[in-house]
């Protein structure tokens, strides 16, 4: 899903690219005419979020995003991420420059040209994460998108968790969150370290599922609200 995911996010680079304009009464025109754009102010944006409030950060499963970082991360240097990029600065950061250079400024919301742009140094960012940092430090500590979705999540009510904690409990060597698993491709540790059986809310979980593939008893899994932690 996010090989696929991935191909549709190319193809909305470029659908952008190709159309361009100074002139803000014919960006407004675009705004509902260009497919790029289309698709990511007019659809992509409200689904995502109206996701979230129901099934959690959802998103992150299939984005593209997660499997570009992962990925780079597998040959890059691994590094342990410092204490301003855990801090939230930089989402901060990323959200003043959408809101007050991106969209007030250069109309991205309107003009498919900057959107790709847009769109281009955010795949890029993430690959360069991907290479410096530990796998998932883009998901948990960068990305803007995946911090939103974390918010309206805590009102979902479902969340991933465990079904029997006494399977956690006697559990000895721990293959959700074990560091020799975190680079295997199916059945890997979880990138935003996670401990299933302590999940309380929505917030962090990426519900990539493979605390599960990595479970030989397939413990963790979706559960009521009323049922977490």
């Amino acid at each position: 899903m996010q090989l696929m995911t991935l191909v549709v996010f190319m193809l909305l680079i470029i659908d952008g690219f190709a159309a361009d304009t100074n002139d803000m009464t014919s960006a407004k025109i675009l705004r509902n005419t260009n497919l790029a754009n289309l698709v990511v102010w007019s659809y992509w944006w409200p689904v995502i979020i109206i996701s979230a409030i129901f099934f959690g950060r959802i998103w992150c499963m299939v984005c593209p995003m997660e499997l570009l970082t992962s990925l780079a991360a597998r040959i890059g240097l691994k590094s342990k991420p410092n204490r301003f990029v855990r801090s939230g600065w930089i989402i901060t950061l990323f959200y003043i420059l959408i809101l007050f250079v991106g969209i007030h400024t250069l109309s991205i919301h309107r003009v498919p040209f900057r959107m790709s742009i847009y769109l281009l140094i955010l795949l890029t960012s993430t690959v360069i994460v991907g290479l410096v940092f530990r796998r998932n430090t883009f998901c948990a500590y960068i990305c803007h998108v995946g911090h939103l979705l974390g918010l309206y999540a805590r009102l979902a009510p479902f969340g991933w968790s465990t079904g029997d904690m006494s399977i956690c409990r006697n559990c000895k060597d721990h293959p959700c969150t074990a560091g020799v698993n975190a680079y295997i491709f199916q059945g890997c540790s979880c990138g935003v370290n996670l401990y299933p059986a302590h999940i309380e809310d929505n917030t962090n979980c990426l519900l990539c599922g493979q605390c599960v593939k990595s479970c030989d008893r397939n413990n963790p899994g979706i559960e009521g609200r009323s049922n977490l932690g």
